[in-house]
């Protein structure tokens, strides 16, 4: 299903996102996905496993080799996996020749993610849609400990090989999971919420592209952030109450299961706030300006800005930061900021209750009327003044001024003000 985004003089522009799920691992997290009710992309699912392929809630499965495994896995041999996806890549390059994006989700260790991974991102970055590559992001996890430093090695060098070929690539450590649970945590609890970092991603992604706000994000923002090469950060998370702003903030890029969450170094910042119109100038800056001071000095930033008086008291913000390989995260770590991360903590059981919550479409959008056309297509780069002592309401920073090549929420924070 395709998004249709703008309608103008009869030219209709739409972005297709998709989701493929490779190997047991992979499939895994798309049939969770489909019960999570995820709406607005393409799911499909690949496999060497046969019995596995018919287990899937996806109705859109391809059978991976099926003369080179004739449906029985890999066995962990991720050059039977490498075959087995070369021999089906036609039938792979059809079913996602037509998107704007694929994440790949999978297990890395085995042999049918860890092999086939590679191929099929190599595969999309030869495709062509419009003159420009399909956009692609890696979502893949590492093994246990427990399961053997064989299994940890070849993990390891199929992450390398991947990530020669994705724009993007986000790493889970399944080891980081057993720090989320009591001694008779359910295993199943576990991975649930490994495979909400992937719903998370892709919901936040979605999202951004598909809710036209008064300062709009359009995917050509997303694709030149995403673009840059190295570990990346897709997190959305909501709060409410006091510094509910910058508290959300801050939770939306630290969850505890991903092996880098530490933004600092990023080379591409993307960050979309979503409240009701009484969401304040000042809280909006604050929050921004904290992930400015964690980012590359000249990272490129992008944000948007949505208007939901159904949200309450409540917020939503997502953040999007790439490029932390390096020059990045490590980079970075000596520069003295008073460490702005030093609130991210490890994971506690009581994450395992965090709600999956997907808004149901045909939501209204508050649209509160103005003195001027709202602002849209204008992501731009955050420029901060001494931050004012007053709150003031967002939607009456939308007035007057004329240059519209600036947003009017900061053109304005110049302004004296009144009362």
């Amino acid at each position: 299903m395709a998004f249709e985004l703008v309608e103008q003089q009869g030219i209709k522009t739409s972005v297709r996102i998709k989701v493929i799920g490779v190997g047991g691992a992979g499939g895994n997290a798309v049939n969770n996905m489909i019960a999570s009710n995820i709406v607005g992309v393409d799911l499909l699912v690949a496999n060497t496993d046969a019995q596995d392929l018919e287990r899937s809630k996806c109705k859109n499965r391809i059978l991976l080799g099926p003369s080179v495994t004739r449906g029985n896995g890999c066995g962990g041999d991720p050059s039977l996996g490498e075959r087995a996806c070369e021999e089906s890549i036609k039938e792979l390059k059809d079913a996602l020749c037509d998107a704007d994006m694929v994440f790949i989700a999978a297990g890395m260790g085995g042999g049918t993610g860890t092999g086939a991974c590679p191929i099929i991102a190599k595969a999309l970055r030869e495709l062509q849609r419009e003159d420009e590559g399909i956009l692609t992001v890696a979502v893949v996890t590492k093994p246990f400990p427990f399961e053997g430093s064989a299994r940890m090695t070849r993990a390891v060098e199929g992450i390398e090989k991947l990530k020669s070929h994705v724009d993007s690539i986000i790493v889970l450590p399944n080891e980081k999971l057993l720090s989320l649970g009591t001694k008779n945590v359910r295993f199943r609890d576990l991975f649930l919420k490994a495979d909400e970092v992937l719903f998370q991603a892709v919901k936040g992604i979605s999202d951004l592209i598909t809710r036209s706000g008064y300062v709009n994000l359009d995917f050509r923002d997303l694709r030149k952030v995403l673009s840059f090469p190295g570990q990346a950060i897709i997190g959305l998370a909501k709060g409410k109450g006091e510094d509910k702003v910058l508290e959300t903030t801050k939770k939306a890029i630290s969850s505890p299961l991903l092996e880098n969450s530490d933004i600092r170094g990023a080379r591409g910042l993307v960050m979309n706030f979503t409240g009701s119109s009484e969401l304040s100038y000042d809280e909006l800056v604050e929050a921004a300006q904290y992930l400015q001071e964690l980012v590359k000095p000249e990272a490129e930033t992008f944000w948007g800005l949505v208007f939901d008086d159904q949200m309450g008291d409540e917020v939503e913000v997502t953040v999007v930061a790439t490029g932390m390989d390096g020059e990045g995260a490590c980079a970075k770590k000596d520069v003295d900021r008073g460490d702005p991360l030093k609130k991210i903590r490890e994971a506690r059981p009581e994450d395992l209750q965090a709600d999956w919550e997907v808004r149901k479409p045909g939501q209204v959008i508050y649209d509160p009327p103005l003195d001027h056309t709202p602002i849209h297509n204008q992501a731009t780069r955050f420029h901060f003044e001494e931050k004012k002592p007053l709150k003031r309401k967002l939607t009456d920073l939308f007035k007057g001024g004329r240059d519209l090549d600036y947003p009017t929420i900061l053109r304005l924070g110049n302004q004296p003000q009144k009362g």
